[in-house]
């Protein structure tokens, strides 16, 4: 099962609690702390995804999709894979499918229509395609992964 979350953060604490409800009240808290700081409630460093993946909820992917711009706010797209071993594999192929679709539709809008008819989030073409692409080769790697 794939399960995709897109969060807002105001300096890097979750907006929105609704936005994970896979996480306990304390997981929460330490998600919003390394959001914030980039260290853990011990001090380490450590990024959104090595935590979400430390707590045994299935394999995590997180992606910024809009960039603070002076008001303190991002977004986040959190993708989260939970399946047996053999069902992994088809999971992450239909993700690759989702997200390839996604990069063909936004150059093809830019292309009929411009780059002004396009969402906000994907008005910076070049950057949205570069993370697109570097997210599809990253699943593409963990679905090959043995």
């Amino acid at each position: 099962m794939i399960q995709t979350y897109n969060i807002e953060t105001s300096m890097g604490k979750l907006t929105k609690r609704i936005s994970l409800p896979f996480l306990s009240d304390a997981e929460l808290a330490e998600l919003n702390t390394i959001g914030y700081t980039g260290r853990n409630s011990k001090g380490s460093l450590v990024s959104r995804q090595e935590f979400l993946n430390s707590l045994g909820k299935g394999e995590f992917e997180v992606r910024q999709t809009e960039y603070d711009n002076g008001d303190f706010t991002e977004g986040f797209a959190i993708v989260r894979v939970i399946n047996t071993p053999e069902e992994k594999k088809n999971s992450w192929q239909n993700c690759i499918d989702s997200l390839t679709s996604i990069k063909n539709s936004i150059l093809e809008i830019e292309k009929q229509f411009g780059r002004d008819s396009l969402p906000d989030m994907y008005k910076d073409v070049d950057a949205s395609i570069k993370e697109l692409d570097k997210t599809i080769e990253d699943f593409k790697n963990r679905r090959d992964k043995k």
